[in-house]
């Protein structure tokens, strides 16, 4: 599956990007290693800074499915691979979209609206 810079998000996403420069996509970006500037070119006024290390992490261009506990990265905290397992792993098709994992240790991907502030917490992500 191959994921874009496009729509949602596409301002963000194609800013972030320029600030990679020559790096394999996808990444992780950790919500602690961005940090909020003004821009009067956004849509929302803002845009992110990156800060600090960024993931490499290719299991983000796989499509939705299950994984177990066990197949845990403990470096990233995404799976290592997905198939077998009680837990699922959602991914958006498209775009930039946070991270998060939900009360039941599923772990979502698919969520394009970056202000989302709630229980599961979040880490955005840029994805190709």
């Amino acid at each position: 599956m191959s994921r874009t810079n496009e729509e949602p998000n596409s301002y963000l996403a194609n800013d972030l990007i320029a600030q990679l420069g020559n790096i394999e996509l996808p990444v992780m970006i950790p919500f602690n290693n961005a940090e909020l500037r003004n821009d009067d070119n956004s849509p929302y006024g803002l845009a992110f800074n990156i800060i600090g290390e960024i993931i490499y992490a290719l299991i983000l261009n796989s499509i939705p499915g299950y994984f177990s506990s066990e197949d845990i990265d403990e470096e990233t905290g995404l799976p290592k691979k997905l198939g077998k397992g009680k837990r699922i792993f959602y991914t958006l098709n498209t775009g930039l979209c946070n991270i998060c994992m939900l009360r039941n240790f599923d772990v979502c991907t698919s969520d394009e609206y970056l202000a989302l502030s709630g229980y599961d917490g979040r880490i955005v992500i840029v994805i190709d």
